[in-house]
């Protein structure tokens, strides 16, 4: 396969080109959670940056960042599976992503699962290299529970002085049929604004071949989000409007958090929401994040620290609305 790696000299341009400041002209949009109370876990388990895919049968699969410690029993890339997204779900205990490829086979972070024109199923992933840093890569698989197999090189590092690329996540646009990647540059965020951009590519519908250059469409504002912005992920609401759902702060940080900013256009410009859409204490979480919506705009899926066990976090999901 030809080299899919990005030419970054462009990427200094490309990150001045949108501001994340800009202001969204239409009328504002507001989600609400539909839940009161105490929420349960889903998965009552380690299963952190969950992503779902509903399979032609009507269930779903959910992927997950690697199960850690790694030793016995650890799987870099978790697996769930359900008949409802809403009801109970099953871990696969074999490690679905035998082979550790170009990678270190440890902090495999952030996995996202979708299916390609052919009928195959691939999955972005951020896992670790050699030097430490952590690439985009893509996993393939006839199967959506697999097993998977890394492509042969990584689809995305980032610019030499980042730290890399992390947190993928594929989006196909209803409007116009093109499809695309929402992922972060892991940046220099010591200032008061910058350092974590939100990066929109777009790309054909095999799910690597690279369409154009890519843009920024987001990024941190510190007062406001601490170290960084991350976990991206776009959906389309029956509106019409573009949400854009991220996390602020550091995982680990009690502040970690669900928020959305929307838009009329994929590219932006995108206007924050006033206020976190899911955050601690609010039903009974601890340091919830790392959402992903399905494709119908009406449920999320994130994590957040288990009640039971506070160093491994739990999946969670909710439905939530728009208005």
């Amino acid at each position: 396969m030809i080299s899919q790696t990005l030419a970054w000299p462009v990427l200094g341009l490309l990150l001045n080109s949108v501001s994340a400041g800009l202001t969204h002209r239409g009328p504002p949009l507001e989600l609400t959670v539909k839940h009161e109370g105490m929420l349960k876990p889903r998965i009552n388990a380690d299963f952190p940056d969950p992503s779902i895919i509903q399979i032609e049968d009507g269930s779903w699969v959910a992927v997950a960042t690697n199960s850690g410690p790694a030793g016995d029993g650890y799987r870099k890339l978790q697996v769930a599976t359900a008949k409802d997204l809403l009801g109970e779900w099953d871990i696969k205990q074999e490690d679905s992503l035998p082979d550790k490829g170009w990678t270190t086979g440890e902090n495999t972070w952030a996995p996202d699962i979708r299916q390609v024109y052919n009928g195959d199923y691939i999955i972005y992933l951020s896992p670790e290299i050699e030097t430490g840093r952590h690439c985009i890569g893509v996993a393939r698989s006839k199967n959506a529970t697999g097993p998977y197999k890394y492509d042969k090189e990584p689809l995305i590092c980032g610019p030499e002085n980042h730290k890399g690329a992390i947190d993928a996540s594929g989006f196909k646009d209803p409007a116009s049929g093109k499809h695309h990647i929402i992922y972060k540059l892991e940046g220099d965020a010591t200032g008061p604004t910058g350092g974590t951009p939100i990066m929109l590519q777009e790309i054909e519908g095999d799910g690597t071949t690279f369409v154009g250059k890519p843009v920024k469409i987001f990024d941190r504002i510190g007062s406001e989000d601490g170290v960084l912005v991350e976990a991206p992920n776009v959906v389309r609401l029956g509106n019409g409007k573009y949400v854009l759902f991220f996390s602020s702060h550091d995982f680990r940080d009690p502040l970690y958090n669900v928020k959305y900013a929307y838009a009329d256009k994929l590219s932006g410009p995108y206007t924050r929401a006033p206020e976190p859409l899911i955050a601690a204490p609010n039903f009974g979480l601890d340091a919830p994040g790392g959402a992903t919506s399905n494709e119908a705009g009406d449920t999320l899926v994130f994590h957040g620290w288990c009640p039971d066990d506070k160093n491994v976090r739990c999946m969670y999901s909710v439905e939530y609305e728009y208005s």
